[in-house]
């Protein structure tokens, strides 16, 4: 900046003298040059002063105003179109609708040109597949019951050797074996 030209220049001896006459009513000597030049730089420091403000009252305006939250990804707004394409492509679990929306919106295509995409595809396909593991495996309290043998399979292994050690299960082997002697009815 032209701080060293905004400096004021104390007077010497001489100079009192004029200081005394501008009291008087006199005017100084000052050429139109030097009156135009004070005048851009009072201008530049009004700018200064004015630039500096804005930039005050622009760190401030974030602290007054409250943040708006951006809204969640399940509250996206789908429309009749895309809710149809989704259900006859037979995504219906949430995360998988909130995944392919997602998606379509990150990359500017329709919910269409999306559930075409490998990377939706594959998306989809891992997350059927974790649903139904989580399906298949036990999470209750509860004891797993014994699978129950088939006739057939109990006379299959009383064949080969393999004898039923519980009294009912020779109870149905026995049961089986008399009910495969039997003829069957029509």
């Amino acid at each position: 900046m032209d701080n060293e030209n905004l400096e004021i220049e104390t007077p010497t001896n001489e100079n009192e003298e004029t200081v005394e006459t501008e009291e008087e009513g006199e005017t100084p000597n000052i050429t139109p040059e030097e009156i135009a030049e004070l005048k851009k730089k009072a201008e530049l420091a009004d700018n200064y002063k004015v630039r500096a403000e804005k930039a005050e009252s622009k760190l401030k305006k974030p602290e007054a105003k409250p943040v708006k939250e951006e809204p969640k990804e399940s509250e996206t707004q789908l429309s009749s179109k895309d809710t149809i394409v989704l259900i006859s492509s037979g995504v219906t679990h949430e995360e998988d609708i909130d995944e392919v929306a997602e998606y379509a919106s990150w990359k500017g295509i329709s919910i269409a040109e999306a559930l075409k995409s490998p990377a939706i595809k594959a998306t989809l396909d891992s997350n059927k597949e974790n649903r139904l593991a989580q399906e298949a495996t036990s999470t209750g309290k509860t004891p797993r019951g014994e699978a129950k043998v088939s006739n057939e399979t109990i006379l299959a292994d009383a064949e080969k050797g393999k004898l039923p050690e519980k009294p009912e299960d020779i109870e149905r082997l026995v049961d089986a074996h008399l009910a495969s002697k039997q003829p069957k009815k029509k």
